[in-house]
């Protein structure tokens, strides 16, 4: 089992790329501007020829960002999880979040995560994102733990405890698009805490594959959910579901007491 102590980070964040060089800039530069420190960073791109390794080497160039960058590699994967997977190994933060490229943290977003770590230890943290396509807000989301059935949570706004993967395990590698779903629904299973953040954590880019209706994602979930025998036939309710917005009204709230 993993010792952590007060020379381990409290937080590995994790980013995943391939030929993403706009994106990776934007989600590493948002990385090294939070206000939170107590983090490392590991970059594992797959083998991307679009001048993403060159953005990694401009980091590492600057004095200022270098040291926060514990890992990084540049190889083939076999995809999203398998990518993913690469950095668990590396990790050696009490928490874990995963922050893939084009995605961007709100740079304050995270000063109160020793203490919500602090209140809920062994719990997986989940939060909010602000979602974006093109540049245009399009709105907020977030759910609670009991919609996992239906809907996964938000990878990017979520702080999953290392020692729960070391006990059920990492992302099933033989899912292209919903392994996380499927992460989620292996942990409610087991019985994991998960506690609700009202905090919007980042900004996520909606063109992502995650973020495409297509078949093969329907194919997925419905594998998932046949598993954890949580399935049903009703498309329409399910899909409906999904997208009742946990947390929206206090989001709301919060977001405009405050203009």
């Amino acid at each position: 089992m993993r010792i952590f102590n007060d020379n381990k980070p409290l937080l590995s964040i994790i980013t995943i790329n391939r030929n993403n060089a706009e994106g990776l800039r934007k989600t590493m530069q948002s990385v090294f501007d939070l206000t939170f420190t107590d983090f490392e960073y590991i970059i594992i791109d797959g083998a991307s020829s679009d001048g993403s390794v060159e953005v990694v080497k401009d980091f590492l160039a600057n004095n200022d960002y270098s040291e926060k960058i514990t890992y990084w590699i540049t190889e083939p994967d076999t995809g999203i999880y398998n990518a993913m997977n690469k950095g668990l190994n590396h990790a050696k933060g009490k928490l874990v979040c995963m922050m893939n490229s084009g995605d961007c943290f709100v740079k304050d977003a995270l000063e109160k995560l020793p203490q919500w770590e602090k209140n809920n230890p062994g719990a997986v943290l989940h939060g909010a994102i602000s979602k974006y396509k093109d540049g245009v807000f399009i709105g907020c989301e977030g759910q609670s733990s009991i919609f996992i059935d239906t809907t996964p949570l938000c990878h990017q706004a979520t702080f999953v405890p290392m020692l729960l993967h070391e006990k059920f395990g990492f992302y099933d590698d033989s899912y292209k698009i919903y392994g996380d779903y499927e992460f989620w629904n292996r942990l409610k299973r087991n019985n994991a805490s998960f506690v609700w953040i009202n905090q919007i954590i980042c900004n996520f880019d909606a063109t992502g594959v995650s973020s495409i209706y297509n078949k093969k994602r329907w194919k997925e979930k419905e594998k998932i959910q046949k598993l954890y025998g949580t399935f049903h036939k009703n498309y329409i309710k399910q899909f409906i579901k999904q997208f009742i917005p946990y947390g929206f009204l206090c989001l709301f709230k919060n977001l405009h007491s405050k203009s």
